[in-house]
């Protein structure tokens, strides 16, 4: 029995199925991060991503294909040439990451910069704010 098998064998409900992928440091980032600038390679997920491992986003990103929340795309049939794009089951995905955000701003969690390393979803609250650079405040 592989690893992903025991892991949903363990699930008792829907609710544990989405703390699983929403718990991650990572994964609710690199959702965010791909959600709002579109598409990204991984070279530019590495940059906006900062601090984050090699180790760490290799398995994230493997994480989140498996699990169909993003898809890798070659460009020209060159596998080093991908990039990394939403499947519609993380598109419907953005909008819990965008409320959680605004309950954790209004009842808890303030910053004053927006940066990889605090927050990246602020920024989808608006879609207009670029989570890795912009104040995160209202």
């Amino acid at each position: 029995m592989t690893q992903h098998k025991k892991e949903e064998g363990a699930l008792r409900c829907p609710y544990e199925y989405g703390l699983k992928i929403l718990s991650g440091k990572w994964q609710a980032r690199i959702l965010t991060a791909i959600f709002f600038y579109g598409s990204l390679r991984y070279s530019e997920l590495k940059v906006k991503l900062k601090p984050i491992s090699d180790t760490v986003l290799t398995a994230s990103l493997k994480e989140l294909i498996r699990e169909k929340f993003i898809v890798k795309k070659e460009k020209d049939n060159q596998s080093t040439r991908g990039y990394y794009i939403l499947t519609d089951k993380a598109e419907k995905l953005i909008p819990v990451i965008q409320s959680l955000c605004r309950w954790s701003t209004e009842f808890g969690y303030r910053v004053s910069k927006a940066t990889p390393e605090e927050c990246v979803a602020c920024g989808v609250r608006t879609g207009t704010l670029d989570p890795f650079t912009e104040d995160c405040r209202q």
